[in-house]
């Protein structure tokens, strides 16, 4: 079995206690936490714990096999010296223990301190904060994983489809030619011979209907090049720093990806005003972007509009997406930036994307404000400075 030095145990009693204080066979301090060097050492179990013998110590004493056990016993209030008590700072609790595996090295006593539990509200409160980071942490792993696993994909649709849209143009090319051929041959071969052949091959629906045929697919083809071109940019992964880019580049992008969302149901109108390049993440107000799109999507429930506007007003880029939907509830409008707080029904939302957003906006020393009518539609509206403020070293 391994031996600690006192050295290796005091380490590791600093890595899993706040505070403690261990106490040799005599009561006397041989070590204790950093926090309580200053009133702790070299003192002891009188001095520290008025009123506590070394008998009661025994007794109150729990002999574990191991660290793992020591939440399963239960801490005591204990009465401590005033100089403790005030470095501790703290309504605390404290539980008495030895652990077989450092019996050697420790042959008296570890006292570990805890602080009691917040009140209850408090303590809620705190979970729930805790709880929301863990989800946005998770969410914004997910999205991570997600926009590497998009990125990979559309690199390997790139090439592919650049095959298919060189060929396209080469097939276009080859079909004009065969096309003017005939048209030729129709001035060298009598028309009593020829018109019979090209009326059994309907040559005439067939030359008209070619042109559109591929001027729909070159369409296509040109469509699937920019959905990957935007996928690549929007799910860039390595877009972590600050860096000069511009906004309205990032609103064409995030329209490309999401178009799908809203192409029968809403018509998007841009009034985007001349703007300077902002100092910002791209990939992260892309994601601003495509909440607050898909949100003004989920609000309209038949058909209707959705407007993205953008203005500069001195030092502050504005950006508002507005949608004439059913608007939000005023008394849900103090809760829509909370995490999991969502209106939509079961499985249709995670609460957490307006919750991601203001984190976003807020890391860009910007701010988010929202104004809705019930009936009439919201308007979200970003802030952004043109330039991000030092904070100045100490």
């Amino acid at each position: 079995m391994h031996q600690f030095t006192s050295e290796q145990l005091s380490k590791l009693f600093e890595f899993l206690f706040d505070s403690f204080i261990c106490l040799d066979s005599e009561g006397k301090v041989i070590s204790c936490s950093h926090n309580l060097a200053q009133v702790a050492s070299g003192g002891s179990l009188q001095q520290l714990f008025p009123g506590l013998t070394l008998q009661q110590l025994d007794v109150m004493q729990i002999h574990l096999q191991s660290v793992n056990e020591l939440l399963k016993i239960p801490a005591m209030d204990v009465e401590l010296s005033a100089p403790l008590k005030q470095q501790l700072a703290g309504t605390v609790r404290m539980r008495v223990v030895s652990i077989a595996a450092m019996a050697e090295v420790l042959p008296g006593y570890l006292i570990c301190f805890e602080y009691e539990q917040l009140a209850s509200a408090e303590s809620e409160q705190l979970q729930r904060q805790l709880q929301s980071m863990k989800s946005q942490l998770m969410q914004s792993e997910k999205m991570a994983a997600i926009g590497q696993l998009a990125a990979g994909v559309a690199h390997e649709i790139n090439n592919p489809i650049g095959y298919v849209s060189s060929n396209l143009q080469t097939l276009s090319e080859y079909c004009h030619q065969l096309i003017r051929l005939i048209e030729r041959l129709t001035e060298i071969v009598p028309a009593e011979q020829l018109q019979p052949i090209l009326s059994e091959h309907d040559f005439n629906f067939m030359r008209d209907d070619f042109h559109a045929l591929v001027q729909e697919s070159d369409e296509g083809v040109q469509r699937v090049i920019e959905i990957i071109h935007a996928l690549k940019d929007f799910s860039h992964s390595g877009d972590e720093a600050f860096v000069q880019a511009n906004i309205h580049r990032g609103i064409q992008m995030t329209l490309s990806i999401v178009n799908n969302e809203f192409k029968y149901k809403a018509e998007v109108v841009q009034d985007l005003a001349e703007l300077p390049d902002i100092e910002c993440i791209p990939s992260q107000l892309n994601q601003v972007v495509m909440n607050l799109l898909v949100n003004a999507c989920h609000a309209i429930e038949v058909r209707g509009t959705i407007t993205i506007r953008t203005r500069q007003k001195e030092q502050w880029i504005m950006l508002e997406i507005i949608d004439d939907g059913k608007g939000i509830d005023p008394a849900h409008l103090d809760r829509i930036f909370e995490p999991f707080f969502t209106t939509k029904p079961v499985g249709k939302g995670t609460g957490l994307g307006l919750a991601l957003s203001h984190s976003i906006v807020n890391t860009h020393q910007g701010r988010i404000e929202v104004e809705s009518k019930v009936g009439q539609g919201t308007c979200f509206r970003v802030w952004l400075p043109l330039r991000q403020a030092r904070i100045a070293a100490d």
